[in-house]
C-alpha cells in the first residue's frame, strides 16, 4: 500500500508539472500570437482556442486524478479492513496463546501448577527472599503407600485420589502461596511470608484434612495419609 501510495505521489507531482509546462507552453504562444493578429476577430477567435486548450488539458488533469484518488481511496479503504481483520486475529490469538500457556503450567491430571511452572515461580520468590528477607518456608507432601494404592485399586482410583488431595491442599492455599504437583504423589507447597514455626501447624492442618478426606474405592473405605516434610529459606 505504502510503494503504491509513493508512485501514486509522483505521478501526481509529475503529471502537474507537465499540465503546468503546457500552460506555460499556451501562454508564451497565446502571447506571442496577439502580436501578430491583425484584426479584433482574430484576436479573439485566437484567444478562444488557446483558452479552449488550456481548459482541455485541465480538466484531462482533473479527471486523471480524480480517478488516481478513488483508486488510492479503495486501496485505503481495503488496507484499513485488513488491518482490522487483523487485529482482531491477533487479539484471538493472544487469547488463545495466554490459554496455552496457563495449560502449560497446569497439571493435567489435578489442575494445579506444574513442576515447570512451580520451579519459576521458585526461583523469583528465592530471589525476592535474598534481597528482602521476608520468612518463606517450603512444604513437601508425599502420598503414603501410593503403589499400594494402584496396585489394589488400579491407577484410575490413584488419579482420583491425587485430584482430592490436590483439592484439599488448594482449599487451604492462600493467594501468595504456591502449589504444585511436583511429582507422580508428590505436592509442593510454597508459602511466602511464612517462617518455619508458623508453617509446622498449617503442614499438620494440610495432613489432617488428607486424612479426613474419607474416599471409597469398590464399597470400601481408603484411608490415604501424607507425609510432610517442611524447611524455611536459608542462605
Amino acid at each position: 500500500y505504502l510503494a503504491l501510495a509513493m508512485q501514486d505521489r509522483v505521478e501526481s507531482r509529475d503529471a502537474a508539472d507537465t499540465l503546468n509546462s503546457q500552460v506555460l507552453a499556451r501562454v508564451t504562444s497565446l502571447t506571442r500570437d496577439v502580436g501578430t493578429a491583425g484584426d479584433l476577430p482574430s484576436l479573439r477567435r485566437l484567444v478562444a482556442e488557446r483558452l479552449e486548450d488550456v481548459a482541455v488539458q485541465v480538466r484531462e488533469f482533473h479527471a486523471r486524478e480524480s480517478e488516481r484518488f478513488a483508486q488510492e481511496a479503495a486501496r485505503s479503504d481495503r488496507l484499513k479492513a485488513r488491518v482490522v481483520e487483523l487485529e482482531t486475529q491477533t487479539r484471538g490469538l493472544h487469547r488463545e496463546l495466554d490459554q496455552e500457556r496457563k495449560k502449560a503450567r497446569l497439571d493435567p491430571l489435578t489442575r494445579v501448577a506444574n513442576r515447570a511452572a512451580f520451579e519459576e515461580r521458585y526461583a523469583d520468590e528465592f530471589t525476592r527472599w535474598q534481597r528482602f528477607r521476608t520468612p518463606t518456608s517450603l512444604l513437601v507432601l508425599d502420598v503414603d503407600r501410593f503403589k499400594s494404592l494402584n496396585d489394589t485399586y488400579g491407577h484410575r482410583a490413584g488419579d482420583a485420589a491425587l485430584r482430592e488431595i490436590a483439592a484439599r491442599l488448594e482449599s487451604r492455599r492462600r493467594a501468595t502461596d504456591v502449589l504444585a504437583r511436583y511429582g507422580g504423589e508428590e505436592f509442593v507447597l510454597l508459602l511466602v511470608g511464612t517462617g518455619a514455626a508458623d508453617a509446622l501447624p498449617v503442614a499438620e492442618e494440610l495432613r489432617g484434612r488428607v486424612e479426613a478426606l474419607g474416599l471409597h474405592f469398590r464399597g470400601s473405605p481408603v484411608v490415604i495419609t501424607v507425609s510432610c516434610g517442611l524447611t524455611e529459606f536459608r542462605d
